[in-house]
């Protein structure tokens, strides 16, 4: 996030043509930085909300981009489901056609009780090249 707000704050002040001290400047300055760098954010659907040892859970993706359009940057979302201590419990690849994507994990009786996270993303989210994330 702070690398975000770095990079509106760098943005040339003549493209703006806005006075960046007003609220209105600052507000044409995010729109138009969403505009030249349009910012993939991706929706999870559920099929319930809460689930117990032995359901499956169904999910559908959606990936937009700022201005609302179906995203075309990735075409592979990551998901994963992590437990109540943070580890790794599975992670699926879905493959997004047209900005959406569907999949589901199986909860098995062998797992703990809990509450559990579930993560969806894609590379181009990751910062800067950066794939692992210490919990």
């Amino acid at each position: 996030m702070k690398k975000l707000l770095l990079l509106i704050l760098f943005l040339p002040l003549a493209v703006c043509g806005q006075n960046p001290t007003t609220l209105e400047g600052w507000a044409q300055r995010l729109k138009l930085f969403g505009q030249k760098i349009p910012q993939e954010e991706v929706f999870i659907h559920l099929d319930n909300t809460c689930y117990y040892l032995g359901d499956t859970l169904y999910y559908k993706a959606y990936m937009h981009l700022s201005d609302g359009r179906p995203s075309a940057l990735s075409r592979l979302l990551y998901v994963e489901l992590l437990n109540h201590d943070g580890y790794l419990v599975e992670r699926q690849k879905v493959e997004m056609k047209q900005g959406q994507g569907d999949g589901s994990f199986i909860l098995p009786d062998t797992l703990y009780g809990g509450y559990y996270e579930l993560r969806a993303y894609t590379r181009w989210q990751l910062n800067w090249g950066r794939y692992e994330h210490p919990h």
